[in-house]
């Protein structure tokens, strides 16, 4: 395993946290749909840092070097002080601080058009992602709720502007910890109504959201990932799975990686619920191990 900077890995988690992507993206390149992702989690990244992520961040670091960087912003170039923002963020080709990367941020001249400027908003849209990071990255290491909503205010803004561009996975994070606190009563608790209930960008988003991943699982409860135990393979690594062809119902028809974790399953779990109804559903190969198991069919 060759040796990644820590900065590197961080630059490209954010850039690929704060990027909008599509729902159905299928690329092998990216290995990941947005329905894939446990938005839940509170690591750092939802998204997993493959090898080509990890050469696109490389390939724009190397397309814009750092002093390139400042001599466009010493221009009044927008997108590079958010890049450069960002870059102060992640501690990748600069000392991480967090308060620089604030500072940088609130000095983006929305007067100036660049690519990332929403004319019919008044808004930076790549300065509002970044600034929406950093205030959930505050609240997910001080648990502190109005670094949350600070977080929602800016994510809603940026889920307004780029509401056709796609949705970005730290927004969609942002809401599922404001749909937590909310069910959980902690804002009643504080003696507040929160404005986020006002955020219908953020929750037009997060409803979208949360029906493509009821039907990325109605697909079976492991249709992520690999059902044999200790297989850590999964459809956002970029592993194909293919589902059990039998008789098992839908809601419990487990997903594998391989024919070989299947008869692995096979004979540790599944075989009494594939037979449960009595017959498969589709003639059986032999598995060369003694026991027969249903043919896979992808998801």
């Amino acid at each position: 395993m060759p040796y990644i900077q820590p900065g590197l890995r961080v630059y490209a988690e954010y850039l690929s946290e704060i990027t909008p992507v599509d729902y159905e993206v299928d690329s092998p390149t990216d290995g990941w749909r947005l329905a894939d992702l446990d938005l839940d989690s509170r690591a750092a990244s939802v998204v997993r840092i493959t090898p080509a992520v990890l050469a696109r961040a490389q390939e724009r670091l190397d397309l814009l070097p750092l002093d390139v960087v400042e001599d466009l912003v010493d221009h009044g170039d927008n997108d590079m002080l958010v890049e450069l923002a960002l870059r102060y963020y992640a501690g990748c080709t600069l000392p991480q601080s967090t308060e620089a990367a604030t500072r940088l941020l609130a000095h983006v001249n929305i007067n100036l058009k660049s690519e990332s400027f929403h004319p019919d908003l008044d808004v930076h849209v790549g300065a509002e992602r970044l600034r929406a990071r950093i205030a959930f990255g505050e609240y997910l290491s001080t648990t502190n709720v109005f670094a949350l909503q600070d977080a929602g205010a800016r994510a809603d803004i940026a889920a307004a502007a780029c509401k056709d561009e796609g949705d970005c996975p730290s927004q969609l994070r942002i809401a599922a910890a404001l749909e937590r606190h909310w069910q959980d009563g902690v804002f009643d608790m504080l003696g507040w109504l929160p404005p986020c209930e006002n955020y219908d960008a953020l929750w037009i988003a997060w409803r979208e959201y949360c029906s493509a991943r009821r039907r990325k699982l109605s697909l079976g409860v492991s249709a992520v990932e690999c059902a044999a135990h200790g297989c850590e393979a999964r459809i956002c690594w970029g592993k194909p799975l293919a589902r059990c062809g039998g008789w098992c119902p839908l809601e419990l028809k487990p997903a594998y990686c391989s024919k070989e974790c299947q008869r692995q399953d096979w004979k540790a779990a599944h075989k009494p619920e594939c037979f449960a109804s009595g017959q498969l559903a589709q003639p059986v190969s032999g598995s060369g191990s003694g026991c027969n198991t249903p043919l896979l069919a992808p998801l």
